[in-house]
């Protein structure tokens, strides 16, 4: 079957999405809840991405909450569109901490970037002109 994701900016957030089935005998209609996991071995981890919004090239940073200097590395880097499809995906080494990602070849929409540190994801907002 599909698969689908949910990506969470915070810690006890809800996402809710609810499936009808019609066919000929009716309809029913089912609503699902889902809930963030909350964080261990550490704080709620902050996405940035600058320039937002972007045109070309955006550096994409993750730090700690309320620790702004505190540089995360980053190992991996998603940018998913409205409909949940990954646009984009890029795999890091160990050490890199400000990567540079291209979104010259997407269209002038709002997307979902998501980057994950090796133990956890953050997502942001990122807008393509």
């Amino acid at each position: 079957g599909n698969n689908i994701s949910f990506y969470f900016s915070y810690i006890d957030q809800y996402a809710y999405f609810r499936v009808i089935a019609t066919n000929a005998c009716g309809t029913t209609s089912v609503l699902y809840r889902f809930r963030s996991v909350a964080c261990s071995g550490g704080g709620m981890l902050m996405l940035a991405v600058n320039p937002n919004p972007s045109t070309a090239n955006t550096k994409v940073t993750l730090t700690e909450k309320g620790k702004p200097g505190s540089k995360k590395d980053i190992r991996q880097i998603k940018i998913i569109d409205k409909t949940g499809l990954t646009k984009k995906q890029y795999h890091y080494g160990a050490g890199v901490k400000n990567p540079i990602v291209n979104t010259s070849g997407l269209s002038p929409d709002v997307y979902t970037i998501i980057a994950f540190d090796g133990n956890r994801w953050a997502a942001a907002r990122l807008v393509v002109q």
